[in-house]
């Protein structure tokens, strides 16, 4: 399973645990490292990789930085968000 496949199973599960209300609030989370060293020896091979300045998207392009992301989120049930009068960002 990758991270992404990770991740959404962690939404999923939390979603699922506010509806049966087990935890409340439910902090979650995922992470993605790409420490892959085959890939990266890929990407320096093909020259994706940039040397100075990223420019990814420029009309003259020096490559990218392989990086790594994260997300968490705090999620409540839209009733006991309302009833502890916070600030509901979707619904």
């Amino acid at each position: 399973m990758g991270p992404a496949s990770a991740s959404l199973l962690a939404v999923i599960t939390g979603v699922s645990s506010l509806a049966k209300a087990t935890f409340m609030p439910l902090s979650l989370g995922g992470v993605d490292i790409s420490m892959d060293p085959f890939e990266l020896m890929g990407f320096a091979k093909m020259g994706a990789l940039a040397g100075a300045d990223m420019r990814v998207f420029d009309a003259d392009p020096t490559g990218f930085y392989p990086g790594e992301g994260c997300g968490f989120l705090l999620l409540t049930r839209l009733h006991d968000a309302l009833e502890a009068d916070r600030h509901v960002w979707g619904d």
